[in-house]
């Protein structure tokens, strides 16, 4: 390891002025580019996503470099193996000896790329946003909402939104177009989808009937899209629930909704132990 300044387009919060970085190159040699990195910040809700290490680069300190959904790996770095020194070819090597132990896990969160402009924008990033009061973001923010919604609540910049987020939080979701809204049903309800004391609560709304059938019906329609249908009545809804519980969870990077875990669930292993080299194979 040898220690360079720190990256003068990372903005990140940090302590001291310097980082430790192996270098993969061999001396005397430089790229024609860098390489590729992925914002994987927001995305440690899903199971078979494992970050290895970043790297330099001109984004962020948290994008990663090198990282694994399922049975894909990314290797971001860009260089030949001829232009690696003993410590990059060793870890080429070791990277793809160790994505080969994975013949049973794929990927299962599924996420709009940026770069087809469009993203669903997290409430951990939100809450950043609204944390560090920078009116930059402001932009990103009023982008990425339905302009009806925003303009609903009397939202103009950041500091109203500042005001109006805490209120609404709990029920955020995205609308057809990719962009946030308020899911209404929730609001009403008052509950937050994400939760798993969700799924109780629905199945007693559907057994109700009325109204309160119709929204929890929507709500698992739009926040449980593998779950068993809109036609389902609140005993096969249980017994859904009953028979996946340990293998899903809920991501807002995903589409705020929540996702069965099919490896977890081959194995009887609940979700939330079966992380890391644990979904290997061999």
């Amino acid at each position: 390891m040898i220690r360079k300044p720190w990256p003068g387009d990372w903005n990140d919060p940090h302590e001291g002025r310097e980082i430790d970085v192996l270098p993969l190159i061999e001396d005397g040699r430089k790229p024609s580019m860098p390489g590729w990195c992925t914002y994987t910040r927001e995305m440690t809700e899903a199971p078979e996503i494992e970050v290895f290490c970043g790297g330099i680069n001109s984004k962020t300190a948290t994008a990663a470099a090198l990282w694994r959904q399922g049975n894909l790996l990314h290797y971001g770095f860009d260089l030949s193996p001829d232009e690696m020194n003993s410590w990059g070819k060793a870890m080429l090597v070791n990277a793809i000896a160790y994505i080969a132990r994975f013949t049973e896990d794929r990927p299962i969160m599924q996420t709009p790329s940026p770069f087809a402009g469009r993203e669903f924008i997290t409430r951990s990033r939100m809450d950043r946003i609204v944390k560090n009061d920078d009116a930059g973001w402001w932009d990103y923010l009023e982008n990425g909402f339905g302009k009806a919604t925003l303009d609903a609540a009397g939202v103009k910049d950041l500091k109203s939104f500042a005001r109006w987020y805490p209120s609404v939080r709990a029920y955020l979701c995205p609308d057809s177009q990719g962009l946030m809204c308020v899911d209404l049903d929730a609001q009403a309800e008052g509950i937050d989808p994400g939760q798993r004391e969700f799924f109780d609560r629905a199945v007693s709304g559907l057994s109700a009937g009325g109204e309160f059938a119709e929204r929890y019906r929507r709500m698992l329609v739009r926040r449980v899209p593998g779950g068993p249908g809109s036609g389902a009545g609140p005993r096969e809804w249980q017994e859904w629930w009953k028979a996946n519980a340990d293998y899903l969870f809920f991501a807002d990077v995903g589409g705020y909704r929540w996702y069965v875990d099919p490896l977890a669930r081959s194995r009887g292993i609940p979700s939330a132990r079966l992380r890391g080299q644990a979904r290997a194979s061999r």
